[in-house]
């Protein structure tokens, strides 16, 4: 019995208290002991498998939202509008461009992407049949009728009396979105007085 008594005595390191932390002397003896924590080999060998998951995970983490925030954020996360993008119908009826060329059975306009649904602007063949009408709105700068069309007048014209660099508006009964070449249903110059 008194063999396993010294074993145990082993273990036991004496702490001074008043080294690390003064106490009052009613609270600690001269002769009072403390076993330190010595956890076994085992429990260190999980605890460091586990501290090394954790830092690799976080690692992980760290280099997933670079990777993320690099490459897919435009996108995928971005909730703004991205800039200098045009968002275009799926229908397309009418363009607006200045008459460039006037040939027999066709006319070529500058169509601004500025001013229609285009990405860029385009040189547009629009062709002119039997079936096409031709007018002229004249739109009075003041509007003073409770009605949207009060004061508009409109005149019918032929091919002959459209000239180049005068602003049209073409339109068509079929979707013409991406069409270079069409033809018109009705093409319009319009002048404010």
């Amino acid at each position: 019995m008194h063999k396993q008594k010294n074993k145990s005595q082993k273990h036991k390191t004496k702490f001074n208290f008043k080294k690390f932390m003064p106490l009052p002397k009613t609270m600690l003896n001269k002769n009072q002991t403390i076993t330190p924590f010595k956890p076994e080999k085992k429990y260190n060998l999980l605890l460091a498998t586990w501290l090394a998951l954790v830092i690799v995970a976080a690692f992980a983490l760290v280099a997933a939202t670079w990777i993320i925030k690099k490459y897919y954020e435009p996108e995928f996360f971005s909730i703004a509008p991205q800039k200098n993008v045009k968002i275009l119908p799926a229908e397309v009826y009418a363009y607006a461009g200045v008459i460039t060329e006037i040939k027999t059975d066709y006319l070529i306009i500058k169509a601004l992407a500025s001013k229609n649904y285009l990405l860029k602007d385009q040189l547009l063949m629009v062709k002119i049949d039997g079936e096409t009408k031709i007018s002229r709105l004249l739109i009075p700068k003041t509007i003073t009728s409770q009605s949207n069309t009060a004061g508009i007048k409109s005149t019918e014209l032929t091919k002959e009396d459209l000239k180049i660099g005068q602003n049209i508006t073409v339109s068509s009964q079929e979707n013409i979105k991406n069409k270079i070449s069409f033809t018109a249903d009705k093409i319009e110059t319009q002048i404010v007085k």
